[in-house]
């Protein structure tokens, strides 16, 4: 015997979670086409050939591809917002470390856009091209993250550091406007890492030391 403790036997996936398995990669194939060609250009077809699959493979999992760019956009969402809402509003305890925490969520969901750009182009534009429907849910996944961007005011209010009167949704809302317009443009930008250094620190200039001389 060679005393090496005998590897535990892998464990089988459930059915649901092959399904989500599968559903998954339906979906990465997907976001790469609707990110090439855009939504209404994209076809099953073409989803199909980008996994290497038949087009019954993703009509078990899926009935349409509206219903594709559906599950795509909300995994691209929660993405996003997780990265926005990764650290805990109550770490902050002086102004200073709630600059700190700015910067790094900023460059935090600027280096997610440049890692996985088809992901910005899930969000950003491909989206708006479905419908309505869809856009609507951008916007209130950006409501819901300017509701988790609130919960840092609200530390900073309570330790003392954050104007006690501020209008705390609406300038959370201002501030995940001009986070999220950062990632849209470096998105876009051709140098990428560059665009997302001075997104970050001008989102954080115009935060904690304003535009007026002093």
């Amino acid at each position: 015997m060679s005393g090496k403790p005998a590897k535990k036997p892998a464990r089988r996936l459930s059915a649901a979670e092959l399904t989500e398995s599968r559903r998954g990669e339906i979906a990465d194939s997907a976001i790469a086409v609707f990110a090439e060609h855009g939504y209404r250009d994209a076809s099953i077809a073409q989803i199909a050939a980008k996994m290497g699959a038949g087009h019954g493979t993703i009509y078990r999992y899926f009935d349409n591809k509206r219903a594709i760019a559906e599950y795509v956009l909300r995994r691209a969402l929660i993405r996003l917002m997780q990265v926005v809402t990764d650290e805990p509003p109550e770490a902050s305890d002086t102004a200073e470390q709630y600059r700190d925490q700015t910067a790094r969520i900023g460059r935090a969901l600027y280096d997610l856009i440049i890692s996985e750009p088809d992901l910005g182009s899930v969000v950003f534009f491909v989206a708006g091209q479905v419908d309505s429907e869809m856009g609507a849910q951008v916007r209130l996944a950006f409501d819901l993250v300017a509701s988790a961007t609130e919960k840092y005011l609200l530390n900073g209010i309570e330790k003392g550091y954050i104007e006690p009167d501020l209008d705390t949704f609406r300038t959370a809302s201002a501030i995940v406007g001009m986070i999220f317009e950062g990632a849209r443009r470096v998105h876009l930008a051709d140098d990428q890492r560059a665009e997302g250094e001075q997104w970050a620190a001008t989102v954080v200039k115009l935060m904690f030391d304003g535009i007026v001389a002093k």
